[in-house]
């Protein structure tokens, strides 16, 4: 192969790898947004999940409360 010959080889391959490289930017950049989406969902859920265990609580301590009480007419 001739200098010419090989600077144009390594041209066509230097193309090819900044293409991959840029379509493998452009993935990862997709999936850092996903990760910052279901991030959130994520904490949105485990912050739901709190309140419904708080109230679930709040709940069974009103009711083991009441199961103690004399009803009035006693």
């Amino acid at each position: 192969m001739s200098n010419n010959e090989d600077l144009a080889e390594l041209q066509s391959r230097f193309a090819f790898q900044e293409d991959a490289v840029n379509t493998l930017n452009d993935i990862v950049a997709r999936q850092d947004q996903e990760i910052v989406k279901m991030r959130s969902q994520l904490n949105a859920l485990n912050k739901k999940i709190e309140e419904l265990k708080q109230s679930s609580e709040d709940g069974l301590a009103s009711s083991v409360s009441q199961q103690h009480e004399k009803p009035p007419h006693y």
